[in-house]
């Protein structure tokens, strides 16, 4: 556990590891997180950072005298992430987005991925192993044929026959 002295001021670098409670009306969270190896609380306006992200925090220390030692957050700045590992981390949370294409991503564009997706969103993922349509755009009646076998019917309820 990380030692502060209540009333100074802490500065750092932190990874989020869990968020224990967070308000969605008031933006109110509790949260772990970790600074080079210390374990560290992390209190105030910050439900918006996400498990496993950097964060540049600001606050001053303070000593619950229920929850004990903890940092009360004055401003908290999410950092893009670095590294091979996070990257791959950072874009599995991008909808349809496995490890495998996260893999090959970082794999093709390194460090520069962000970047990458940035400039050419459509040009980066489709060296990532996507197609240039989605599946659903390219058959359309896959769906429904796929529909009518799942329930047995030769219609389906809105009417269209399969």
């Amino acid at each position: 556990m990380l030692e502060g002295t209540p009333g100074t001021p802490f500065e750092g670098e932190v990874v989020v590891r869990r968020r224990r409670w967070a308000s969605d009306e008031s933006g109110f969270a509790v949260v772990d997180a970790e600074r080079d190896g210390d374990e560290i609380v992390l209190i105030g306006t910050i439900a918006h950072l996400e498990e496993r992200e950097r964060v540049r925090v600001s606050g001053v220390w303070q000593d619950d005298r229920r929850f004990g030692l903890q940092v009360k957050v004055a401003t908290a700045e999410p950092l893009a992430p670095a590294g091979d590992a996070a990257l791959i981390s950072y874009l599995r949370r991008v909808k349809h987005v496995g490890g495998g294409r996260a893999a090959r991503l970082v794999d093709r564009y390194g460090d520069d991925v962000l970047d990458a997706i940035d400039r050419d969103p459509h040009g980066a993922f489709r060296a990532g192993g996507w197609p240039s349509r989605p599946a659903w755009t390219r058959r359309p009646s896959t769906r429904r044929s796929a529909g009518c076998r799942a329930t047995g019917r030769r219609s389906t309820r809105s009417g269209a026959t399969c």
